[in-house]
């Protein structure tokens, strides 16, 4: 379609164009967009006493808002960070990065300055800090060595790495715990509504996973060994998760209730409250590393044999679970490559059994079969 205003359109500033806005500039240069009519240097056409209409200047830019007291200090504790780049986990991917951000106090006194600036700064996000900043972030904090016990009500407080985070323009996509201690909860998670990683793995953090129940941008959650319980159910709404390890946790519940989280590609339930039967996992075709070790789970090897994706499967001790490794072949192949633990379950069949040998109790070969025999 040719877009080109004619000449009675040039002098009423009717525009006659359509989709290709270069063609929309005539001999004397009326633009295209809102002002129609207008040559440059020329303000739009006005209705009597209407007030002119000034264009804006996209080289403005607006005054700078008062920085406060509060704002400078905290400024100044970000500018005096250490910052640290570093690959995160080969789940991510290499477009992932972590920035380890490391705060260094004089003492107690300055540690809890800092924190108080937190408190009464960061449920807003005014603290205005600069772009740039990978996306994940691991915050630790350390004082001098002799200074006092950093408590959970100071530095090691869960709730402190989401104020850190919040105090970031771009928006913080993930956060790595180490050493923390605190609860979990709903306001503090909810600071942070974008995040798609959280590792707290082998911190003192509890909470109920109830509060993580709004994050459904999840992908990658770990809580392996915290004090983090409550019902499995409670992730459900989590469908986007990839990886989720619960390993050594007190979450409680049937695998069952999470079925519609079809995207795992990881799942840790070692030792955690969860039970089920193997074949509520035939829907998750996308699973590359299962762990249900001391777990009550009961079934069948070939209840897996949709699992085609499987590269490390541990399900034992288990007395529950029967099958001959042949049942499912990525299963054998896992075996094969010593990926299981599958020498630790006395029901299952094509495996070589682990024998327990001491000092008076030898393996002894007697025609096919292994025995024991005495010194």
């Amino acid at each position: 379609m040719n877009t080109k205003l004619g000449k009675a359109g040039q002098k009423r500033g009717v525009p006659s164009c359509g989709v290709d806005r270069d063609g929309c500039k005539g001999p004397t240069q009326i633009w295209c967009g809102n002002d129609w009519g207008k040559t440059p240097g020329q303000s739009p056409r006005q209705s009597p006493g209407q007030s002119p209409r000034q264009s804006p200047n996209p080289s403005q830019t607006p005054p700078p808002k008062d920085i406060t007291e509060d704002e400078k200090k905290l400024k100044g504790f970000f500018a005096a960070a250490e910052y640290t780049s570093k690959s995160a986990r080969e789940y991510l991917g290499a477009a992932w990065e972590v920035t380890e951000i490391s705060f260094h106090f004089d003492g107690m006194a300055q540690l809890q300055d800092f924190l108080s600036l937190l408190d009464r700064n960061t449920n807003n996000s005014v603290v205005d800090l600069p772009h740039g900043y990978p996306p994940i972030l691991d915050v630790d904090y350390t004082v001098p060595w002799g200074d006092g016990p950093v408590t959970n009500t100071l530095s090691l407080d869960i709730s402190y790495i989401f104020k850190v985070a919040n105090c970031f323009k771009d928006d913080i996509i993930g956060l790595i715990g180490r050493g923390h201690e605190g609860v979990l909860t709903k306001d503090s998670l909810s600071l942070l509504p974008k995040l798609k990683y959280l590792d707290l793995a082998n911190t003192s953090v509890s909470g109920n996973l109830s509060s993580l129940k709004d994050l459904t941008k999840l992908e990658y959650l770990d809580l392996m060994d915290t004090g983090v319980s409550g019902k499995l159910s409670d992730l459900q709404d989590l469908t986007k998760l990839k990886h989720l390890d619960l390993n050594l946790t007190s979450v409680s519940g049937k695998l069952s209730d999470i079925n519609g989280l079809t995207n795992l590609e990881s799942l840790d339930l070692a030792g955690s409250g969860v039970s089920g039967k193997l074949s509520d996992l035939q829907d998750f075709t996308n699973l590359e590393f299962l762990d249900l070790r001391d777990t009550g789970f009961s079934g069948k090897l070939s209840d897996l044999q949709d699992l085609t994706n499987l590269k490390y499967i541990y399900l034992c001790p288990n007395s529950s679970i029967t099958g001959d490794l042949s049942d499912v072949s990525t299963i054998k192949n896992a075996y094969d490559r010593e990926n299981t633990d599958f020498n630790e379950c006395s029901r299952l069949t094509g495996v070589i059994q682990d024998i327990n040998c001491s000092s008076e109790r030898y393996n002894c070969m007697c025609g096919d079969s292994l025995v024991t025999c005495d010194n």
